[in-house]
Protein backbone atom coordinates (compact mmCIF):
# COMPACT_ATOMS: atom_id res chain seq x y z
CA UNK A 1 0.00 0.00 0.00
CA UNK A 2 1.12 3.46 -0.65
CA UNK A 3 2.89 5.42 2.10
CA UNK A 4 0.26 8.18 3.34
CA UNK A 5 -2.38 8.14 6.31
CA UNK A 6 -5.09 5.82 5.57
CA UNK A 7 -7.56 8.18 7.17
CA UNK A 8 -6.55 10.74 4.21
CA UNK A 9 -10.16 10.48 2.23
CA UNK A 10 -12.12 10.72 5.33
CA UNK A 11 -10.09 13.50 6.83
CA UNK A 12 -10.98 15.25 3.41
CA UNK A 13 -14.12 14.83 3.13
CA UNK A 14 -15.39 15.51 7.18
CA UNK A 15 -13.03 18.73 7.12
CA UNK A 16 -13.15 20.16 3.83
CA UNK A 17 -14.28 23.61 3.96
CA UNK A 18 -14.78 25.82 -0.02
CA UNK A 19 -14.51 29.13 0.85
CA UNK A 20 -14.89 29.84 -3.12
CA UNK A 21 -17.49 31.80 -4.48
CA UNK A 22 -17.71 29.65 -7.20
CA UNK A 23 -20.37 26.92 -7.09
CA UNK A 24 -18.47 23.82 -6.50
CA UNK A 25 -20.18 20.02 -7.43
CA UNK A 26 -19.46 18.30 -3.82
CA UNK A 27 -17.24 15.46 -3.84
CA UNK A 28 -17.69 14.79 -7.52
CA UNK A 29 -15.86 12.01 -8.14
CA UNK A 30 -13.14 13.54 -9.73
CA UNK A 31 -11.98 15.49 -6.67
CA UNK A 32 -8.94 17.07 -8.39
CA UNK A 33 -8.22 19.56 -5.64
CA UNK A 34 -8.88 20.09 -1.99
CA UNK A 35 -8.75 23.40 -0.80
CA UNK A 36 -6.22 22.74 2.00
CA UNK A 37 -3.78 22.04 -0.59
CA UNK A 38 -4.39 24.75 -2.79
CA UNK A 39 -0.84 27.30 -3.26
CA UNK A 40 -0.96 30.17 -1.27
CA UNK A 41 0.98 33.86 -1.79
CA UNK A 42 1.26 36.03 0.80
CA UNK A 43 0.86 39.54 -0.26
CA UNK A 44 3.66 40.75 1.00
CA UNK A 45 6.14 38.30 0.46
CA UNK A 46 7.16 36.93 -3.43
CA UNK A 47 7.64 33.05 -2.74
CA UNK A 48 5.25 30.43 -3.99
CA UNK A 49 4.23 27.97 -2.00
CA UNK A 50 2.06 24.65 -1.35
CA UNK A 51 1.29 24.08 2.00
CA UNK A 52 0.27 20.86 2.86
CA UNK A 53 -2.55 19.91 5.58
CA UNK A 54 -0.96 19.04 9.05
CA UNK A 55 2.30 17.78 7.42
CA UNK A 56 3.07 17.10 11.31
CA UNK A 57 0.43 13.85 11.56
CA UNK A 58 2.34 12.11 8.25
CA UNK A 59 5.85 12.29 9.50
CA UNK A 60 4.86 10.72 12.74
CA UNK A 61 3.22 7.64 10.96
CA UNK A 62 5.22 4.35 10.74
CA UNK A 63 6.87 4.55 7.49
CA UNK A 64 6.69 2.09 4.91
CA UNK A 65 10.28 -0.09 3.92
CA UNK A 66 11.13 1.50 0.48
CA UNK A 67 14.26 1.47 -1.76
CA UNK A 68 15.83 4.69 -2.50
CA UNK A 69 15.20 3.93 -6.06
CA UNK A 70 11.41 4.26 -6.25
CA UNK A 71 11.96 7.79 -4.54
CA UNK A 72 14.15 8.42 -7.18
CA UNK A 73 12.14 6.99 -10.04
CA UNK A 74 9.48 8.94 -8.71
CA UNK A 75 11.06 12.02 -8.87
CA UNK A 76 12.12 11.38 -12.34
CA UNK A 77 8.63 10.72 -13.59
CA UNK A 78 7.07 13.56 -11.81
CA UNK A 79 9.47 15.86 -13.22
CA UNK A 80 8.89 14.27 -17.06
CA UNK A 81 4.96 14.91 -16.57
CA UNK A 82 4.76 18.27 -15.64
CA UNK A 83 7.34 19.01 -18.38
CA UNK A 84 4.87 17.44 -20.58
CA UNK A 85 2.20 19.26 -19.00
CA UNK A 86 3.70 22.93 -18.92
CA UNK A 87 5.71 22.78 -21.63
CA UNK A 88 3.56 25.10 -23.66
CA UNK A 89 1.70 26.81 -21.00
CA UNK A 90 -1.17 28.74 -21.21
CA UNK A 91 -1.49 27.25 -24.91
CA UNK A 92 -2.50 23.64 -25.89
CA UNK A 93 -2.88 22.61 -22.58
CA UNK A 94 -4.77 18.99 -21.92
CA UNK A 95 -7.12 19.32 -19.17
CA UNK A 96 -7.69 15.65 -19.52
CA UNK A 97 -4.19 15.27 -18.67
CA UNK A 98 -4.27 17.04 -15.32
CA UNK A 99 -4.17 14.95 -12.24
CA UNK A 100 -5.12 15.99 -8.79
CA UNK A 101 -2.60 15.42 -5.94
CA UNK A 102 -4.28 12.36 -5.06
CA UNK A 103 -4.50 10.70 -8.21
CA UNK A 104 -0.73 11.88 -8.47
CA UNK A 105 0.15 10.26 -5.22
CA UNK A 106 -1.91 7.04 -6.11
CA UNK A 107 -0.35 7.02 -9.49
CA UNK A 108 3.37 7.26 -8.04
CA UNK A 109 2.83 5.41 -5.08
CA UNK A 110 3.57 8.03 -2.80
CA UNK A 111 2.12 9.99 -0.18
CA UNK A 112 0.28 13.08 -1.07
CA UNK A 113 2.94 15.44 0.81
CA UNK A 114 5.37 14.44 -1.32
CA UNK A 115 3.28 15.25 -4.37
CA UNK A 116 2.66 18.60 -3.51
CA UNK A 117 6.18 19.35 -1.68
CA UNK A 118 7.63 18.09 -5.25
CA UNK A 119 5.18 20.33 -7.40
CA UNK A 120 5.92 23.25 -4.68
CA UNK A 121 9.88 23.46 -5.82
CA UNK A 122 9.33 22.58 -9.52
CA UNK A 123 7.57 25.54 -9.97
CA UNK A 124 9.56 27.77 -7.64
CA UNK A 125 12.77 26.93 -10.27
CA UNK A 126 11.10 27.51 -13.33
CA UNK A 127 8.20 30.23 -12.73
CA UNK A 128 7.60 34.04 -11.90
CA UNK A 129 5.47 35.02 -8.87
CA UNK A 130 2.89 36.35 -11.85
CA UNK A 131 3.37 32.90 -13.58
CA UNK A 132 2.65 30.94 -10.59
CA UNK A 133 -0.52 32.25 -9.59
CA UNK A 134 -1.75 31.90 -13.00
CA UNK A 135 -1.16 28.29 -12.54
CA UNK A 136 -2.47 27.49 -9.53
CA UNK A 137 -5.80 29.15 -10.69
CA UNK A 138 -6.13 27.24 -14.31
CA UNK A 139 -4.44 23.68 -13.20
CA UNK A 140 -4.98 23.45 -9.91
CA UNK A 141 -8.27 25.70 -8.58
CA UNK A 142 -10.21 25.62 -5.94
CA UNK A 143 -12.58 22.98 -6.18
CA UNK A 144 -12.64 20.37 -8.99
CA UNK A 145 -11.24 21.56 -11.92
CA UNK A 146 -13.66 19.56 -14.47
CA UNK A 147 -16.75 20.90 -12.55
CA UNK A 148 -14.85 24.18 -13.75
CA UNK A 149 -14.45 22.83 -17.07
CA UNK A 150 -18.34 22.44 -17.35
CA UNK A 151 -19.15 26.03 -16.06
CA UNK A 152 -17.16 27.44 -18.31
CA UNK A 153 -18.36 26.12 -21.37
CA UNK A 154 -21.72 26.50 -19.44
CA UNK A 155 -20.88 29.86 -19.70
CA UNK A 156 -20.59 29.63 -23.18
CA UNK A 157 -24.10 28.18 -24.36
CA UNK A 158 -25.94 30.02 -22.10
CA UNK A 159 -25.92 34.00 -23.89
CA UNK A 160 -27.48 31.98 -27.04
CA UNK A 161 -30.09 30.55 -24.90
CA UNK A 162 -30.72 33.88 -23.10
CA UNK A 163 -31.07 35.63 -27.10
CA UNK A 164 -34.50 34.13 -27.24
CA UNK A 165 -35.86 36.04 -24.01
CA UNK A 166 -38.71 37.27 -24.15
CA UNK A 167 -40.50 36.71 -27.69
CA UNK A 168 -39.34 32.56 -27.43
CA UNK A 169 -39.04 31.72 -23.87
CA UNK A 170 -39.78 27.55 -24.75
CA UNK A 171 -36.67 27.01 -26.23
CA UNK A 172 -34.46 27.79 -23.53
CA UNK A 173 -34.02 24.74 -21.70
CA UNK A 174 -35.26 24.34 -18.32
CA UNK A 175 -33.34 24.08 -14.80
CA UNK A 176 -33.46 20.02 -15.03
CA UNK A 177 -32.45 19.87 -18.70
CA UNK A 178 -29.23 21.70 -18.21
CA UNK A 179 -28.45 19.78 -15.12
CA UNK A 180 -29.13 16.29 -17.06
CA UNK A 181 -27.19 18.33 -20.27
CA UNK A 182 -24.03 19.17 -18.38
CA UNK A 183 -24.25 16.41 -15.79
CA UNK A 184 -24.22 18.20 -12.91
CA UNK A 185 -26.92 19.21 -9.73
CA UNK A 186 -29.93 21.20 -10.29
CA UNK A 187 -29.22 23.84 -7.93
CA UNK A 188 -25.55 24.02 -9.40
CA UNK A 189 -27.11 25.04 -12.57
CA UNK A 190 -29.32 27.47 -10.67
CA UNK A 191 -26.61 29.23 -8.76
CA UNK A 192 -24.51 29.60 -12.48
CA UNK A 193 -27.71 30.92 -13.79
CA UNK A 194 -28.47 33.38 -11.60
CA UNK A 195 -25.03 34.62 -11.30
CA UNK A 196 -24.42 35.32 -15.04
CA UNK A 197 -27.78 37.42 -14.70
CA UNK A 198 -26.58 39.37 -12.13
CA UNK A 199 -23.43 39.95 -13.82
CA UNK A 200 -24.66 40.86 -17.03
CA UNK A 201 -28.14 42.82 -15.94
CA UNK A 202 -28.30 43.88 -12.42
CA UNK A 203 -29.91 42.79 -9.64
CA UNK A 204 -33.28 43.84 -10.39
CA UNK A 205 -33.24 42.90 -14.16
CA UNK A 206 -31.94 39.69 -13.39
CA UNK A 207 -34.29 38.21 -10.69
CA UNK A 208 -36.87 39.56 -13.35
CA UNK A 209 -35.43 37.60 -15.84
CA UNK A 210 -34.80 34.47 -13.56
CA UNK A 211 -38.79 34.02 -12.99
CA UNK A 212 -40.04 34.82 -16.37
CA UNK A 213 -37.85 32.19 -17.66
CA UNK A 214 -37.42 29.62 -15.20
CA UNK A 215 -40.02 30.27 -12.16
CA UNK A 216 -43.17 31.00 -14.06
CA UNK A 217 -42.59 28.49 -16.52
CA UNK A 218 -42.84 25.92 -13.81
CA UNK A 219 -46.70 26.80 -14.00
CA UNK A 220 -46.88 26.16 -17.48
CA UNK A 221 -48.81 22.85 -18.90
CA UNK A 222 -46.27 22.51 -21.51
CA UNK A 223 -43.02 22.40 -19.08
CA UNK A 224 -44.53 21.47 -15.90
CA UNK A 225 -44.48 18.25 -13.86
CA UNK A 226 -47.02 15.32 -15.27
CA UNK A 227 -48.63 13.52 -12.38
CA UNK A 228 -48.11 10.25 -13.94
CA UNK A 229 -44.70 10.94 -14.37
CA UNK A 230 -44.43 11.57 -10.52
CA UNK A 231 -46.92 8.43 -9.96
CA UNK A 232 -44.20 6.20 -11.44
CA UNK A 233 -41.53 7.98 -10.16
CA UNK A 234 -42.68 7.24 -6.54
CA UNK A 235 -43.79 3.45 -7.60
CA UNK A 236 -40.49 3.01 -8.88
CA UNK A 237 -39.26 3.59 -5.25
CA UNK A 238 -41.86 1.52 -3.57
CA UNK A 239 -44.11 4.03 -2.51
CA UNK A 240 -47.54 5.30 -2.92
CA UNK A 241 -48.60 8.48 -3.67
CA UNK A 242 -51.66 9.71 -1.66
CA UNK A 243 -51.93 13.19 -3.27
CA UNK A 244 -54.87 13.12 -5.83
CA UNK A 245 -54.63 14.50 -9.68
CA UNK A 246 -57.11 16.72 -8.83
CA UNK A 247 -55.25 18.46 -5.29
CA UNK A 248 -52.16 18.44 -8.02
CA UNK A 249 -53.39 20.24 -10.84
CA UNK A 250 -54.36 22.83 -8.87
CA UNK A 251 -51.00 23.37 -7.72
CA UNK A 252 -49.27 26.78 -9.32
CA UNK A 253 -45.87 25.46 -9.21
CA UNK A 254 -46.04 21.54 -8.47
CA UNK A 255 -42.30 21.57 -7.68
CA UNK A 256 -42.65 23.89 -4.62
CA UNK A 257 -45.22 22.04 -3.05
CA UNK A 258 -45.90 19.06 -0.62
CA UNK A 259 -47.39 15.87 -1.09
CA UNK A 260 -48.57 12.89 0.39
CA UNK A 261 -46.80 9.26 -0.05
CA UNK A 262 -46.85 5.94 2.02
CA UNK A 263 -43.44 4.54 1.97
CA UNK A 264 -43.56 0.53 1.06
CA UNK A 265 -43.15 0.28 5.06
CA UNK A 266 -46.66 1.87 5.54
CA UNK A 267 -44.86 5.21 6.91
CA UNK A 268 -46.67 8.28 5.65
CA UNK A 269 -45.01 11.54 5.48
CA UNK A 270 -45.47 14.89 3.08
CA UNK A 271 -42.03 15.85 1.08
CA UNK A 272 -41.85 18.76 -0.95
CA UNK A 273 -41.77 17.61 -4.61
CA UNK A 274 -38.51 19.23 -5.28
CA UNK A 275 -36.78 17.32 -2.94
CA UNK A 276 -37.78 13.70 -3.82
CA UNK A 277 -36.92 14.09 -7.33
CA UNK A 278 -33.57 16.31 -6.88
CA UNK A 279 -32.26 15.71 -3.47
CA UNK A 280 -33.19 12.01 -3.25
CA UNK A 281 -35.39 12.91 -0.23
CA UNK A 282 -37.24 9.83 0.46
CA UNK A 283 -39.00 8.51 3.97
CA UNK A 284 -37.05 10.11 7.21
CA UNK A 285 -38.35 6.86 8.72
CA UNK A 286 -36.84 4.49 6.10
CA UNK A 287 -33.76 6.48 5.29
CA UNK A 288 -31.76 4.43 6.65
CA UNK A 289 -32.67 1.56 4.24
CA UNK A 290 -32.40 3.72 1.39
CA UNK A 291 -28.65 4.53 1.58
CA UNK A 292 -28.61 1.08 2.59
CA UNK A 293 -30.28 -0.21 -0.86
CA UNK A 294 -27.78 2.20 -2.65
CA UNK A 295 -24.97 0.36 -1.25
CA UNK A 296 -26.12 -2.89 -2.31
CA UNK A 297 -26.82 -1.43 -5.08
CA UNK A 298 -22.70 -0.18 -5.64
CA UNK A 299 -21.34 -3.42 -4.37
CA UNK A 300 -23.27 -5.74 -6.59
CA UNK A 301 -22.29 -3.22 -9.52
CA UNK A 302 -18.63 -3.17 -8.66
CA UNK A 303 -18.39 -6.91 -7.49
CA UNK A 304 -20.33 -8.80 -10.65
CA UNK A 305 -22.51 -10.41 -7.29
CA UNK A 306 -25.49 -10.52 -5.14
CA UNK A 307 -24.73 -8.94 -1.79
CA UNK A 308 -28.05 -10.52 0.33
CA UNK A 309 -28.79 -9.50 4.10
CA UNK A 310 -27.26 -12.72 5.86
CA UNK A 311 -27.05 -14.09 9.57
CA UNK A 312 -23.13 -14.68 10.79
CA UNK A 313 -25.08 -18.00 11.79
CA UNK A 314 -25.48 -18.94 7.82
CA UNK A 315 -22.32 -17.10 6.67
CA UNK A 316 -19.99 -19.30 9.68
CA UNK A 317 -22.25 -21.49 11.20
CA UNK A 318 -21.94 -20.05 14.66
CA UNK A 319 -24.13 -20.58 17.56
CA UNK A 320 -26.23 -17.81 19.01
CA UNK A 321 -23.76 -17.28 21.50
CA UNK A 322 -20.73 -17.22 19.38
CA UNK A 323 -22.76 -14.20 17.77
CA UNK A 324 -24.69 -16.32 15.13
CA UNK A 325 -27.77 -14.00 15.15
CA UNK A 326 -25.57 -10.95 14.09
CA UNK A 327 -26.17 -9.77 10.75
CA UNK A 328 -24.21 -8.43 8.01
CA UNK A 329 -26.52 -6.24 5.85
CA UNK A 330 -25.08 -8.03 2.70
CA UNK A 331 -22.46 -11.00 2.24
CA UNK A 332 -20.86 -12.91 -0.45
CA UNK A 333 -18.48 -15.74 0.22
CA UNK A 334 -17.42 -16.29 -3.66
CA UNK A 335 -16.44 -13.06 -4.80
CA UNK A 336 -13.78 -14.04 -7.98
CA UNK A 337 -10.87 -11.66 -8.53
CA UNK A 338 -7.81 -12.19 -9.97
CA UNK A 339 -7.51 -15.92 -9.37
CA UNK A 340 -8.54 -15.52 -5.76
CA UNK A 341 -12.12 -16.05 -3.72
CA UNK A 342 -12.80 -13.34 -1.23
CA UNK A 343 -15.32 -13.45 1.14
CA UNK A 344 -16.76 -9.59 1.36
CA UNK A 345 -19.67 -8.60 3.46
CA UNK A 346 -20.85 -4.89 3.62
CA UNK A 347 -22.65 -2.63 6.69
CA UNK A 348 -24.33 0.43 6.49
CA UNK A 349 -24.43 2.38 9.52
CA UNK A 350 -26.78 5.40 10.37
CA UNK A 351 -26.11 7.75 13.02
CA UNK A 352 -27.20 5.56 16.09
CA UNK A 353 -24.41 3.62 15.55
CA UNK A 354 -22.52 5.98 16.67
CA UNK A 355 -24.62 9.24 18.28
CA UNK A 356 -26.62 8.98 21.87
CA UNK A 357 -29.57 10.00 22.31
CA UNK A 358 -30.91 8.94 18.53
CA UNK A 359 -34.14 7.75 17.29
CA UNK A 360 -33.56 3.70 18.09
CA UNK A 361 -31.93 3.42 21.21
CA UNK A 362 -34.67 3.96 23.99
CA UNK A 363 -31.03 3.41 26.86
CA UNK A 364 -27.55 4.32 27.11
CA UNK A 365 -26.93 0.53 27.55
CA UNK A 366 -28.94 -0.39 24.07
CA UNK A 367 -26.76 1.69 22.62
CA UNK A 368 -23.68 0.31 23.68
CA UNK A 369 -24.64 -3.05 23.05
CA UNK A 370 -24.99 -1.46 19.15
CA UNK A 371 -21.75 -0.55 19.54
CA UNK A 372 -20.68 -3.97 20.99
CA UNK A 373 -22.06 -5.99 18.14
CA UNK A 374 -20.43 -3.78 15.58
CA UNK A 375 -17.34 -4.33 17.23
CA UNK A 376 -17.96 -8.30 17.45
CA UNK A 377 -19.00 -8.67 13.82
CA UNK A 378 -15.54 -6.89 13.27
CA UNK A 379 -13.96 -9.26 15.42
CA UNK A 380 -14.86 -12.21 13.59
CA UNK A 381 -14.66 -11.09 10.90
CA UNK A 382 -10.92 -10.71 10.98
CA UNK A 383 -10.77 -14.68 12.63
CA UNK A 384 -8.44 -16.47 9.68
CA UNK A 385 -11.57 -19.01 9.86
CA UNK A 386 -13.76 -16.53 8.33
CA UNK A 387 -11.01 -13.67 7.09
CA UNK A 388 -13.95 -11.29 5.18
CA UNK A 389 -13.68 -8.12 4.08
CA UNK A 390 -15.72 -5.89 5.92
CA UNK A 391 -16.72 -2.39 3.91
CA UNK A 392 -18.31 -0.26 6.24
CA UNK A 393 -20.04 3.16 5.35
CA UNK A 394 -21.00 4.95 7.91
CA UNK A 395 -23.51 8.24 7.82
CA UNK A 396 -21.47 10.21 10.77
CA UNK A 397 -18.84 10.07 8.21
CA UNK A 398 -20.68 11.93 5.66
CA UNK A 399 -22.20 8.72 3.57
CA UNK A 400 -25.71 9.75 3.47
CA UNK A 401 -28.84 10.26 0.84
CA UNK A 402 -27.35 13.67 0.13
CA UNK A 403 -23.71 12.04 -1.17
CA UNK A 404 -24.58 8.52 -2.57
CA UNK A 405 -22.39 9.23 -5.28
CA UNK A 406 -19.79 9.10 -3.31
CA UNK A 407 -20.45 5.28 -2.20
CA UNK A 408 -18.23 4.18 -5.05
CA UNK A 409 -15.08 5.48 -4.52
CA UNK A 410 -15.37 4.51 -0.76
CA UNK A 411 -16.32 1.18 -1.37
CA UNK A 412 -13.64 0.53 -3.50
CA UNK A 413 -10.76 2.72 -1.46
CA UNK A 414 -11.70 0.55 1.49
CA UNK A 415 -11.28 -2.50 -0.61
CA UNK A 416 -7.59 -1.68 -1.47
CA UNK A 417 -7.21 -1.02 1.97
CA UNK A 418 -7.82 -4.16 3.47
CA UNK A 419 -6.63 -6.05 0.40
CA UNK A 420 -3.81 -4.17 -1.42
CA UNK A 421 -5.73 -5.08 -4.50
CA UNK A 422 -6.85 -2.11 -6.78
CA UNK A 423 -9.86 -3.43 -7.97
CA UNK A 424 -10.04 -3.04 -11.66
CA UNK A 425 -13.54 -1.22 -11.91
CA UNK A 426 -13.07 1.34 -14.53
CA UNK A 427 -16.65 2.91 -14.47
CA UNK A 428 -18.19 5.57 -12.53
CA UNK A 429 -21.48 4.65 -11.40
CA UNK A 430 -24.44 7.29 -10.71
CA UNK A 431 -27.93 6.90 -8.76
CA UNK A 432 -31.04 7.11 -10.85
CA UNK A 433 -33.67 7.95 -8.79
CA UNK A 434 -36.49 7.64 -11.95
CA UNK A 435 -35.15 3.84 -12.49
CA UNK A 436 -34.35 3.58 -8.86
CA UNK A 437 -31.25 1.79 -9.89
CA UNK A 438 -27.32 2.84 -11.09
CA UNK A 439 -26.03 4.14 -14.58
CA UNK A 440 -23.50 5.23 -16.23
CA UNK A 441 -22.53 8.81 -15.58
CA UNK A 442 -23.78 10.62 -18.05
CA UNK A 443 -21.04 12.78 -20.74
CA UNK A 444 -24.16 14.46 -22.49
CA UNK A 445 -21.84 17.70 -22.13
CA UNK A 446 -19.90 17.22 -25.69
CA UNK A 447 -23.13 15.75 -27.42
CA UNK A 448 -25.15 19.08 -25.89
CA UNK A 449 -22.29 21.39 -27.56
CA UNK A 450 -23.10 19.36 -31.10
Amino acid sequence: MKDHNDNEYKDEENKLDINDEDVIENYDLENDFEPEDEIRLDENDSEFEFEPRDESKYRSLKKSRRDKSHYHNVRKELNEYLDSILKNYPENIREDKILSMNKLADKFDVSKPFVIDFLNNYIKLRYTKQEMMRIKKDLWPQGSLVNKIKREKFYQILPECIENYPNDISKIPSLQDFADMINVERNTITNWIKKYLLREFGSEESAIRFKEIWTNRQGGQNVRLKYEKLKTFIRNRRGTLLTSKEQFDSMKFPSQQHIDIVCEENHTFSPQILHILYHNQWCPTCKEYFCQKITRLYMEAIFDAEFPETSLKNAYGLSTEEGGQLRWDGYNNKVSMKGEIFKISFEYDGLQHDRWPNWIHKSWEDFKKQQENDQKKNVIAGLSDYNTVVIRLKEINGFNKKTINMFQTEILKQFYEQTGIKYPFDYDLDYDPFTNSLKLKKGGLDNFLG
